[in-house]
């Protein structure tokens, strides 16, 4: 990094935002050495996809890069006796259980008793604390102190 570099780096008018290289048209001739010649030149700075409209099987590894790269992950929570709700709760990088109860009330995190997940939990239902870290796809089950 040059010296206008560091200065950009250190401004807060810069902001750098996370980026994702697509490749489009990799059904083409001469599309795979293309693709190679991008890797080699960005692949050190950037996560670069090749896709295909003539190829749906290529999206999904782009749908993928796309959730990874946003940091993001859904938890869909339930109240007990019922199934999970449709529309999930979407938090960025790390998510605990403490962060979804906040997220749904703050007086969740005053009056929480314990949570049961599914998904990535050892076995399905089991009690978990507030700390417990979640993953992409888990159902959570709040209880609260009455």
């Amino acid at each position: 990094m040059d010296l206008n570099g560091i200065k950009e780096s250190m401004d807060p008018r810069y902001r750098y935002m996370p980026a994702l290289v697509v490749g489009m048209k990799g059904d083409l001739p001469g599309s795979v050495s293309g693709y190679e010649k991008l890797r080699n030149i960005w692949q050190d700075r950037f996560r670069i996809c090749a896709v295909s409209s003539n190829h749906p099987e290529s999206i999904d590894p782009l749908n993928d890069a796309i959730w990874d790269h946003l940091d993001i992950i859904r938890i869909f929570t339930k109240v007990p006796g019922k199934p999970p709700e449709d529309k999930p709760v979407v938090l960025r990088g790390e998510a605990t259980v403490g962060k979804v109860a906040e997220r749904i009330h703050k007086s969740f995190l005053e009056r929480f008793r314990f949570a049961r997940v599914w998904g990535s939990a050892r076995f399905d239902g089991q009690k978990v604390g507030l700390d417990y870290r979640l993953q992409d796809g888990d159902i959570v089950e709040i209880h609260l102190k009455r």
